[in-house]
């Protein structure tokens, strides 16, 4: 009888617990998986069966990439410096841009490299939030088609 009742008890408050957090991702309290630095982890875009490497060699199979060099704003310090070279790709679509993604986008006529800090809709569609990862406050909303290219990979 005991046992039955605690039993109870737990499948309760794991209940609670589930629709806690179902009304919680539905209102867009929480956007995005944080890490303890508080940046969102980057999607996956390449896997193991992506990438050979040999004793002389190393090859990723990325469709259409592009390189990028980028200056030392000190924005996204020290993921992306002065000496480092992104290998990008062209979103197709804004499902292929998420929170933790680093992108380059044009704003107000500059090109900008931040990481998507939030994904999140309104009256004209889907928007995102930028921020460098060393800046204090974020570039606001952006929209796909303002976005140019998603980082999927940093070379050193």
């Amino acid at each position: 009888m005991k046992t039955s009742l605690v039993l109870t008890v737990i499948v309760i408050l794991l209940t609670i617990n589930a629709v806690f957090i179902l009304y919680v991702l539905n209102k867009g309290i929480i956007s995005g998986f944080v890490i303890s630095n508080g940046n969102a982890s980057p999607s996956d875009f390449l896997n193991e069966s992506s990438i050979t490497a040999d004793n002389t060699s190393v090859t990723f199979f990325i469709e259409k990439p592009s390189f990028i060099r980028y200056e030392d704003s000190g924005s996204m310090t020290p993921t992306l410096g002065v000496n480092s070279t992104g290998v990008v790709i062209t979103p197709k679509s804004e499902n292929w841009v998420n929170v933790g993604d680093i992108v380059t986008f044009r704003k107000n006529g500059e090109l900008i490299v931040h990481r998507v800090i939030e994904k999140n809709y309104d009256g004209n569609g889907v928007y995102f939030v930028t921020k460098g990862d060393n800046n204090n406050i974020d570039d606001g909303k952006i929209r796909f088609q303002d976005i140019e290219s998603v980082l999927v990979a940093v070379i050193y």
